[in-house]
């Protein structure tokens, strides 16, 4: 086996291994600098290639830190908070309907900001709720918190998922036909997933809260900031139709928001939470891409992609994501349907299982380890094979039905 295969296969085992064995001083970006700079000294990569793939990466990681921006923001504000118990109006409101509530809320934001971000700020305060309204309720607060890591990795726009931005980025693809291919994939992968896990939570859900909610009224900035949200998404597809890319549309939003909050939050800590080490890894593990060009792990894919068919890519792009995590097998996937030259739709149906398949496996994405820890600092159990029994649930008919939208749009 050549090198830069032996390197690939040697990170992904400790990007899997690492959260399980729990090697907290060993972060996602210490192994992707690690890999990529084994390969450019022993000479795998070429210089060309990696100021080519650096200066199309670039945009789309300005874009994923002006992100973090606002979210933190946004995050801070206690909008979502609020504007989920004001969405409750039962005062005490049937497990049923905050379950339906946590997973349109979920989707939203997710969609609007980003799914690892939506991990981030909803999962504690779903179970805050949870634990303050439905006490000693364990099956409710597992239902709660599965809806919520049920309703992201869908990514209706290429900001809603980091991976996707680069793909986009990469592939030179269009956000008009992304929104215009995604947009009603996203839709049915939503609905599809909310029937299975809403079938498999069903017993789970019969009962009402024990305790009134306290509702507070948004602020006028709260409000400002939600309407700054929506904009934002409105702006992506008006700026590309004139012309103006997403990472100038990012900026602009993220120093609208950090002007609009200047009285309420501090800037510096809003500023600090941009989180660096997530945005090294990104742009490591795809410099990486640069020399696996020719390697056999890009060569067995390129087999498998070869035939061209949208559902054996989205399958294999989804089983490797659950066995070696989604961004070392984006990575991959970028190379070799770069190597094959491949349609936007076929990209598009790879991005479809990396952002499904990671359901299936904890360590399959950083959204299910960020859930996970969340989860663990809250004193929350969940198994793996809890775990692996509702994503094999949520994850495949998601794939299958998504990719037959796909090819026939």
């Amino acid at each position: 086996m050549d090198l830069p295969s032996i390197v690939f296969l040697g990170a992904s085992l400790l990007f899997v291994s690492a959260p399980a064995l729990r090697l907290v001083y060993l972060k996602p970006w210490h192994i992707a600098a690690l890999a990529t700079g084994t390969l450019a000294v022993f000479g795998q990569l070429e210089t060309e290639r990696v100021l080519y793939v650096a200066q199309r990466l670039s945009p789309a990681l300005v874009s994923i830190a002006a992100l973090m921006v606002l979210s933190a923001v946004v995050s801070q504000s206690g909008l979502l908070q609020r504007s989920f118990l004001l969405l409750i109006r039962n005062p005490r409101p049937s497990a049923v309907s905050v379950f339906n509530l946590t997973f349109v809320m979920t989707c939203v934001v997710s969609a609007l900001l980003s799914n690892d971000l939506a991990i981030l700020m909803l999962t504690p305060s779903i179970v805050v709720y949870a634990r303050t309204h439905f006490p000693d309720n364990r099956p409710v607060l597992i239902a709660l918190v599965f809806a919520v890591f049920t309703a992201t990795g869908v990514a209706p726009l290429p900001t809603s998922n980091p991976m996707n931005l680069i793909f986009v980025w990469q592939f030179d693809i269009p956000l008009q036909d992304y929104v215009a291919a995604m947009g009603p994939v996203s839709l049915l992968i939503w609905l599809i997933s909310w029937c299975t896990v809403r079938l498999i939570f069903h017993k789970s859900l019969q009962s009402h809260a024990s305790q009134e909610s306290e509702r507070t009224p948004l602020s006028l900035f709260e409000k400002q900031l939600a309407v700054l949200v929506v904009c934002q998404a409105a702006a992506y597809m008006a700026g590309s139709r004139i012309g103006i890319p997403i990472w100038v549309v990012c900026i602009v939003f993220a120093c609208m928001a950090l002007a609009l909050s200047r009285k309420h939050l501090p800037i510096r800590s809003l500023v600090a939470t941009v989180d660096k080490e997530s945005i090294l890894f990104l742009g490591f593990i795809h410099l990486f891409t640069a020399g696996l060009g020719n390697s056999q792990v890009s060569n067995i894919l390129e087999q498998l992609y070869g035939s061209g068919s949208l559902m054996v890519t989205a399958l294999v792009s989804a089983l490797g994501s659950a066995m070696i995590n989604n961004h070392p097998m984006a990575a991959l996937s970028l190379s070799a349907l770069d190597q094959l030259d491949a349609s936007h739709q076929q990209a598009l149906a790879a991005l479809i299982g990396g952002d499904i398949g990671p359901r299936l496996l904890v360590t399959g994405s950083l959204a299910g380890v960020l859930w996970m820890s969340s989860l663990q600092a809250n004193n929350v159990k969940v198994s793996h094979y809890e775990f692996f029994r509702v994503g094999l649930a949520t994850a495949l008919p998601p794939i299958v039905a998504g990719t037959l939208l796909l090819g026939w749009l």
